[in-house]
């Protein structure tokens, strides 16, 4: 193997993995969908802040998965805590609906957008197995022979979904088609640059408590006691608003 061969699937390879490194504010975190069908939450105990917000490193061997940002630490249960029983029965029914709702977006998005995630994982697959198990192997000359045809198709493949998927939001499909034909490392990780949006009563931690397994939740409820813990040693005004949100969603 000749190393400098090697240099073009490392290049792809870093612009791939740029796209796994995510900015979220304090108070968001990422959802997802698992293998399962059941609610799973990405959010780090001990959060790396930044300038541009805290850093999240997105898993780069799971190119088929689509994340959903989601807030955590709802304002409202402080406001349920001071309101009358009927208005906290109403907007209780409400929020589960608003919950239910989100979840299904979540479920349905997830579902549509398969043809795009399983094209991911060949694009994946061809980047960073076969092509430098075959420059390895044979040189790069005759794995690009084999590389070009494939991506080739894997772009029209691409393009045919991206310009016929109907989008809930709006999405510059243009543009990621330019980034996929520039980059070609960016098919694989069209899933996370498709990434969702969840506001409003959708929070995550509501979430994964209705839709998650019991050790997810269980997982959950330590991340989040360990992050508000945090959060009212950072910001003392907080801490009302955090007592209510563990008293009434983690307990």
């Amino acid at each position: 193997m000749i190393v400098h061969e090697q240099i073009l699937w490392s290049v792809i390879g870093i612009f791939y993995l740029l796209q796994h490194f995510k900015f979220l504010k304090r108070n968001e975190a990422y959802l997802y969908v698992s293998a399962k069908g059941s609610a799973m939450a990405s959010i780090p105990a001990l959060p790396f802040e930044t300038i541009k917000g805290v850093l999240y490193i997105v898993n780069p061997f799971v190119p088929y998965r689509v994340l959903f940002r989601c807030h955590w630490g709802m304002a409202d249960a402080h406001s349920h805590s001071a309101s009358h029983a009927t208005s906290r029965t109403t907007s209780h029914a409400t929020s589960n609906s608003a919950i239910r709702h989100a979840w299904l977006h979540v479920c349905r998005t997830n579902k549509n957008l398969k043809a795009i995630r399983v094209v991911a994982v060949l694009a994946w697959v061809l980047f960073f197995v076969a092509c430098p198990v075959l420059t390895w192997q044979v040189g790069l000359e005759k794995a690009l022979w084999v590389a070009i045809p494939a991506w080739i198709f894997l772009y029209g493949a691409v393009a045919f979904l991206l310009l016929t998927h109907k989008f809930d939001d709006n999405r510059n499909v243009w543009l990621l088609l330019f980034e996929c034909l520039v980059c070609p490392a960016y098919i694989a990780a069209l899933p996370r640059m498709l990434q969702g949006t969840l506001t409003g009563p959708a929070e995550l931690a509501r979430l994964v408590k209705r839709y998650g397994t019991d050790a997810e939740w269980q997982r959950l409820k330590l991340i989040l006691e360990r992050r508000i813990e945090g959060e009212v040693l950072n910001d003392p005004s907080l801490e009302s608003q955090l007592d209510a949100y563990r008293t009434e969603v983690l307990r």
